[in-house]
């Protein structure tokens, strides 16, 4: 998802002192050549004046993520759902939900699939219009059959995502497993079962 990168790191300070990150046609080199990391700023430093009306919001009050279960996200989601069960090689470390207010006004679950403690694959999830207005299509994405229905893959450097909506519902699979290939949780999501 972020390309190719190299870090120079102080071993003392755990800090990064030169970055090299290329992603494609990009590429940015960052390098600090003269840090004091025992300066002292007066207190003043850090004071704002902000001009009158401007509204404070604590942005931890704001999120609204917490942890479910697969039950109470079907009921939060307002309709069945379709996820991995777990097996021998495949499973659940965390499952949250994320209430979304504003223009969206959604429910989302983010499902996230761990093999032997090492990070597999994410199933996001959220009410969505069976037909959407819009055609939505990201370049480097391809049609793909996903459950008998048409979704779409995309593979962007290391980012891998799988896509299809089924019953009002939009689902979207980040492979996190290099090892693990499309075809592969194409299959697996033949055997998805339906959480009421």
């Amino acid at each position: 998802m972020f390309g190719d990168q190299e870090l120079w790191v102080d071993k003392e300070n755990w800090f990064v002192l030169k970055s090299i990150s290329e992603s494609g046609d990009n590429w940015v080199d960052i390098e600090y050549t003269k840090i004091e990391f025992n300066k002292e700023f007066p207190d003043e430093t850090f004071i704002i004046e902000l001009p009158d009306g401007t509204d404070i919001q604590d942005l931890d009050a704001m999120s609204n993520t917490s942890e479910v279960t697969m039950e109470e996200a079907a009921q939060n989601v307002g309709k069945p759902i379709l996820y991995f069960p777990e097996e021998k090689s495949r499973k659940i470390e965390r499952i949250e939900m994320d209430d979304i207010k504003g223009e969206l006004n959604r429910v989302e679950i983010n499902i996230e699939y761990v093999k032997e403690e090492t990070p597999l694959m994410s199933l996001s999830l959220f009410t969505s219009p069976e037909s959407p207005e819009e055609d939505m299509k990201i370049p480097g994405e391809e049609k793909v059959e996903i459950r008998g229905i048409e979704g779409t893959k995309m593979e962007m450097e290391r980012f891998r995502n799988l896509f299809w909506l089924e019953n009002g519902v939009s689902y979207s699979i980040l492979l996190n497993d290099p090892e693990v290939s499309f075809e592969e949780v194409i299959q697996w999501a033949n055997d998805m079962e339906l959480m009421e």
